[in-house]
């Protein structure tokens, strides 16, 4: 049965992240992706689209969502290759984090030797770890916009159509890039 979506502005936080990384001096950016699928693939559009729009070569990575360790471990081995990236762009804040603690402790160096962003913005991220470049999403706007199709569908205001509500987040620039 169709129903109205309501999701984070990822095409456009991750041209956000890549226009800023450029606006650092970044411009061999490789972006680690987690899955294909509908919140990857805007991702991945949004990266490219700025990408192309600066003339600049887009390096697509696999990686997985969460998994820290394995983005360190391919971050390592890219950057360890000739013509390596500048920055990372991560598939989101844990794979963010636990990259940028192994890297430290290989004895690289964030941002000079590699700059990295992570993508959810979580709270406890910020907390912990307050340098990290990142896009918030706006998970308090999903939940009311979520609460208030969801009280239009029980009062009928609206029909069950497939629709798509996106909603925005912002740059938290951090000094990870």
């Amino acid at each position: 049965r169709p129903c109205p979506m309501i999701v984070s502005d990822y095409e456009n936080g991750t041209r956000i992240l890549a226009e800023e990384a450029i606006r650092r001096g970044r411009r061999r950016i490789a972006f680690l992706h987690g899955e294909y699928g509908y919140a990857t693939d805007l991702r991945m559009k949004g990266y490219r689209d700025v990408m192309a729009a600066k003339g600049l070569r887009p390096e697509l990575i696999p990686a997985r969502f969460n998994l820290g360790g394995l983005c360190a471990e391919l971050i390592r081995t890219r950057l360890g290759q000739p013509d390596p990236p500048d920055c990372f762009l991560l598939p989101d804040d844990n794979s963010a984090l636990m990259a940028v603690q192994q890297l430290k402790r290989a004895g690289l160096r964030i941002p000079e030797d590699a700059g990295i962003a992570g993508f959810d913005g979580q709270k406890w991220v910020r907390n912990y770890y307050p340098e990290l470049s990142t896009f918030c999403q706006n998970l308090e706007g999903i939940g009311e916009a979520a609460v208030e199709k969801l009280l239009s569908l029980r009062d009928q205001k609206i029909n069950r159509s497939r629709s798509e509500t996106i909603i925005t987040g912002k740059l938290y620039p951090g000094e990870t890039l």
